[in-house]
């Protein structure tokens, strides 16, 4: 929710639902005065146990706590998502590549054909670029270095972060940097971890506009 609510702030469709809840929703008028009368003394605050119809209230509003389950059922669709995901596992040694879903994702990834646990896992757009490292060294465009330089990182990620890489990387537009950054940290739950990929999606939607 949070997050959603931050991808939106600023825009017109922000100010004009922020706008309907100060003029149409809220009675700002009659708030002042009822405030200044309890300021005065002349209404008195008397607390008491939540009443049937205060309890109703509670249980019925969904403002109250939709929030949060949101905020989680948001996140259990991006692991769904995640998991749904087929990448390219791509040895760096021999440029073997099998598919591989996300879901079933091993914990350690070995190539089957020479045993080398230097792996990449790679989207349909970026699995030519394997290819490169059966290149000369010295024939490689300073583009190419940097793109061979990339695949690396990711190896390494996918060598020591084994699934939980798989899932960070198959994250929108989360690249080795991103995702060094996620595994990085120390999350408390799955919860944390996802949000975290999230938020990594939604940077990336933003920036995405302005390079469009």
């Amino acid at each position: 929710f949070n997050v959603l609510f931050d991808l939106h702030k600023g825009t017109p469709a922000y100010r004009e639902a922020v706008n309907k809840v100060l003029w149409e929703d809220l009675d700002i008028a009659n708030t002042e005065k009822v405030v200044t009368m309890i300021a005065n003394g002349e209404i008195e605050i008397v607390e008491q146990p939540l009443s049937p119809i205060g309890l109703w209230g509670v249980t019925r509003t969904k403002e109250l706590m939709q929030p949060l389950r949101a905020d989680h059922m948001i996140l259990m669709a991006l692991k769904k998502r995640l998991e749904n995901e087929t990448m390219f596992a791509s040895c760096l040694f021999c440029q073997n590549q099998w598919r591989v879903r996300v879901e079933f994702a091993p914990k350690r990834f070995v190539c089957s054909k020479c045993g080398g646990i230097m792996i990449a896992m790679l989207k349909e757009y970026d699995r030519d670029n394997i290819k490169l490292f059966a290149k000369d060294p010295e024939t490689l465009t300073a583009q190419e270095k940097k793109d061979v330089a990339r695949l690396r990182r990711i190896a390494n990620l996918v060598n020591e972060g084994g699934k939980r890489a798989a899932m960070t990387l198959a994250g929108r537009g989360v690249g080795p940097e991103s995702a060094s950054r996620i595994l990085g940290r120390s999350h408390a739950d799955e919860d944390e971890f996802l949000r975290d990929i999230l938020s990594a999606e939604v940077l990336f939607a933003k920036n995405k506009r302005f390079w469009d």
